[in-house]
């Protein structure tokens, strides 16, 4: 009984093809005491029929069905019952029966008169090898399906994947890791080292020493390069695989490409650093600013009190023309250190670039020209002055930076007229008559 029971997630259905009543009854009523469902077919219609209706797991076919051999019936059954297992019923089990059962793909055969221990035990293998056929294909689904997941996984991940040879040849990759190091394919990828995608041999070298020593490497931040020579910045998790021996076999690894990342973190820093000296720059405009007005109150003291000297109060004149200058300079820097909440005016964008102008070429320094193309009829604008010099000024910071070894920058200012098309995708903007400043420089520009 107890392979019965190992069995019992196939159907215990037994169709008797056999076209002698009495003998295919006679092995009904002994197999359904032995629990079986049976199924009987004296012709071969019949048995098309019972076959195509009950799907019936294992088959004993009588070798002589009247004038149609047994042996022709078998494919057509298989064909409505995929899997079927079928055994043959004959008197005579000679060599050319063997090799033509064989050719059938018939699992086992009977020889008349059947005794009941064969008859059962033959059952028992069919059933027991049905319910290994049924396990290994859900084994085999459940394979396929994990690996159906696990390959969507791979493919679909945010992180660069990647598996390479000991020597760092990259044997396999996913998509993500062939963008981010900008291969024009994952195809293009595989073969390629994990050497090109540092800068130098040294760097590669320090990197592999340390994985190699150390066996994995996690939350590992590091340089690299794309194909095109731009660095990427990345956190990368990589580990090793080893034989018994020790040899190294495999690298494998996870890459974040945070360059993004990197980049707004470096312009809050520089946010922080133009914060903190336009504080600072704001201090000392303001004690400066006192001075200049004590400076300017005693000069103008002097001028009523030297009577007519004409030389003196020209000298004089200079004292105040370049203390009010100075002066100027002061409110420029106050405007671009204060804090304040928006306060709107009508003014013209070109006076606004103007007035700032000789603050703009310091902050450029001597190796970058600044040159202004600024429209005549330029429309008024309401605006915060405040917030538009801080805006400049940061613009012209991200220039200077851009251009390390100098170049020109050009600021230019046009009337422009935005229609319903031009602003569809931007519904909080809308149509009409807009002024347009724009800033270009020779940098490089970012990825």
């Amino acid at each position: 009984m107890e392979n019965h029971l190992t069995s019992r997630n196939v159907p215990r259905t037994v169709m008797i093809i056999e076209n002698d009543r009495d003998f295919s009854e006679s092995l009904k009523e002994v197999l359904e005491l032995e629990g079986y469902t049976v199924i009987i077919a004296n012709t071969v219609e019949e048995a098309g029929k019972n076959a195509a209706k009950f799907q019936p797991p294992v088959c004993l076919v009588d070798i002589h069905l009247g004038t149609y051999d047994g042996m022709d019936l078998i494919p057509e059954l298989e064909t409505m019952v995929p899997g079927m297992i079928s055994v043959i019923i004959t008197a005579h089990a000679g060599l050319e029966t063997a090799v033509q059962a064989i050719k059938k793909r018939v699992y086992d055969y009977l020889r008349k008169p059947i005794a009941v221990p064969d008859l059962l035990a033959t059952l028992d293998r069919c059933f027991e090898k049905l319910a290994e056929d049924k396990r290994k294909q859900e084994s085999g689904d459940a394979l396929a399906k994990s690996e159906k997941f696990y390959r969507k996984f791979f493919e679909e991940d945010i992180t660069g994947d990647f598996l390479a040879d000991s020597s760092g040849n990259i044997i396999l990759c996913n998509p993500p890791f062939a963008r981010i190091f900008q291969f024009e394919s994952v195809d293009e990828a595989l073969g390629a080292g994990l050497r090109e995608l540092f800068k130098d041999e040294a760097l590669w070298l320090a990197f592999y020493e340390k994985l190699t020593h150390d066996g994995k490497l996690v939350r590992h931040e590091v340089d690299l390069v794309n194909r095109k020579g731009h660095e990427v910045n990345a956190i990368a998790n990589v580990l090793t695989k080893r034989d018994s021996d020790g040899r190294l076999l495999e690298i494998n690894g996870y890459i974040m490409d945070i360059t993004d990342h990197k980049l707004l973190e470096n312009m809050y820093f520089q946010a922080q650093k133009m914060e903190a000296i336009g504080r600072f720059a704001g201090g000392i405009a303001h004690d400066f600013n006192n001075m200049l007005t004590v400076i300017l109150n005693y000069t103008m003291i002097l001028m009523k009190g030297i009577g007519e000297n004409p030389r003196a109060k020209e000298d004089l004149g200079e004292v105040i023309k370049a203390a009010t200058h100075a002066a100027g300079l002061t409110r420029q820097l106050l405007t671009f250190s204060r804090k304040e909440s928006v306060n709107p005016k009508t003014v013209n964008l070109n006076d606004i670039i103007m007035e700032l102008k000789s603050m703009m070429g310091r902050i450029l320094g001597d190796d970058i020209v600044l040159v202004t193309e600024l429209d005549g009829g330029l429309f008024q604008i309401e605006a915060d002055p405040v917030q538009i010099s801080q805006i400049m000024m940061n613009l012209l910071a991200n220039s200077r930076d851009a251009m390390p070894k100098g170049g020109r920058v050009v600021i230019s200012t046009k009337n422009v007229t935005l229609a319903e098309k031009d602003v569809a995708l931007i519904p909080e903007m809308p149509a009409g008559d807009y002024v347009k400043c724009e800033g270009r420089d020779g940098g490089a520009g970012m990825d």
